[in-house]
């Protein structure tokens, strides 16, 4: 029952009650109006209460408050008589993560909710991962995108030691494919501008390269979330050995769970149906400012 009828049902009751017993029109109309506003006070009140609690209980930050606002707003107007889920963001203080090359969206999810991630530095580097690879929906279905490393001289590298290799022209040849796999969605023009830059600077290091694309990431969705490195200071805080579950989940995420995600438009799905937990690119593309609440959902 929504806000709508609830007003109309008391209108109802105060009209037969006035209309039966002969009070006059000025009357009628001043218990309408009180009715009216006893009602719309009582969401408010519920609206403010809850949301007050979740300022305190979550410690959000600003642009995160207005979501949890807007979010508890139409709930509460769609159903007037349940209390308000509000823990629709549960934040983390902290979490660590591995480097990718243009995350997947699970990834990114679990940035929104998190206040400081830690991107880890020290992790061992593995060939055939998203530490240099990504996934887009091109054409002729999941395209993968990788980035040429250098050769190691030793067994074992950290992420922070792999370097990038430019003997081939594969700048050139991912932002092709990324403009051949999205220039017609409806929002490639509104955020390509700021990628083009990391299709042309020639990054050293992979891990460099990683942070500033996932910071300016960040920056388009409007995000408040810092990053470090578990090579500064706060790397004390941390076990960089032991991953939180969630780093598990989606870095070794498999594709049964990431067929449960809720489906986004996507341009070839008439094609090949719906393809899950791409590129976050995927996602800006095609939904724009509306990636914000579907990374919500996670």
């Amino acid at each position: 029952m929504c806000l709508q009828s609830a007003i109309k049902r008391k209108f109802k009751i105060v009209l037969f009650v006035n209309i039966f017993f002969g009070i006059e029109l000025r009357s009628l109309l001043l218990c309408i109006c009180k009715q009216i506003i006893n009602v719309t006070l009582g969401y408010v009140k519920k609206l403010l209460f809850y949301t007050f609690v979740c300022y305190w209980n979550f410690k959000l930050s600003f642009k995160k408050r207005q979501i949890v606002f807007l979010l508890n707003l139409k709930y509460a107007i769609l159903h007037p008589n349940e209390n308000l889920i509000l823990p629709v963001l549960r934040m983390r203080t902290d979490l660590i993560l591995a480097s990718e090359y243009f995350p997947s969206i699970k990834y990114v999810s679990q940035i929104l909710k998190t206040e400081t991630i830690f991107i880890e530095a020290k992790a061992q580097f593995a060939k055939h991962t998203f530490f240099n690879k990504c996934e887009i929906y091109a054409a002729n279905g999941k395209l993968s995108l990788t980035v040429p490393i250098k050769k190691f001289t030793f067994p074992k590298v950290k992420m922070e030691e792999v370097e990038i290799s430019y003997d081939t022209d594969w700048q050139r040849l991912h932002f092709k494919s990324i403009e051949s796999a999205y220039r017609s969605s409806a929002f490639y023009e509104f955020y390509i501008d700021a990628f083009l830059p990391f299709f042309k600077k020639k990054y050293q290091y992979l891990l460099d390269f990683n942070t500033d694309l996932l910071k300016m990431i960040i920056e388009e969705l409007e995000m408040d979330t810092r990053i470090l490195l578990t090579s500064e200071p706060y790397k004390k805080q941390f076990d960089a050995t032991n991953l939180s579950n969630e780093q598990a989940e989606f870095s070794n995420e498999n594709e049964a769970n990431s067929n449960s995600q809720f489906a986004y438009y996507q341009i070839f799905a008439n094609k090949f149906g719906f393809i899950p937990n791409l590129s976050i690119l995927d996602l800006l593309f095609n939904e724009g400012p509306n990636a914000r609440g579907y990374l919500l959902k996670f």
